[in-house]
């Protein structure tokens, strides 16, 4: 993604299953609804900077999903879902059991996933 990004559309991958691993410039300040839906070879995901926001269903479907590095050091505003309050941002992605995030990230969570602090 080239850093004149500023913003991943809804649905801008979604279904691409050639997409293997993405790397989120720091020049993209959020991600939309569905942006990567059913991207089912996706594996890693790097996000290079603090995230506005991030909206629900971003990575649905990613079940071969299981790294993600994010470089921020707080969570984004997390679009709520219509019918449910929760984060469902990394739904039936069950693969992904952890989050890595640098040493001063405030919270202890990533959309809901817990982070590991400082192994990035």
């Amino acid at each position: 993604i080239p850093d004149s990004v500023t913003k991943i559309c809804s649905f801008a991958f979604s279904g691409c299953t050639g997409l293997l691993s993405v790397d989120i410039p720091e020049s993209v300040d959020s991600i939309g609804d569905s942006a990567f839906y059913n991207c089912k070879n996706l594996k890693n995901i790097t996000i290079l900077s603090s995230l506005d926001f991030i909206d629900h269903h971003a990575f649905y479907g990613c079940k071969n999903l299981n790294s993600v590095i994010y470089y921020g050091n707080r969570q984004p505003e997390i679009g709520v879902y219509r019918r449910l309050s929760l984060y469902p941002v990394f739904i039936k992605c069950s693969n992904l059991n952890e989050i890595h995030v640098p040493y001063d990230y405030k919270e202890d969570t990533f959309c809901g996933i817990q982070v590991i602090k400082g192994k990035i």
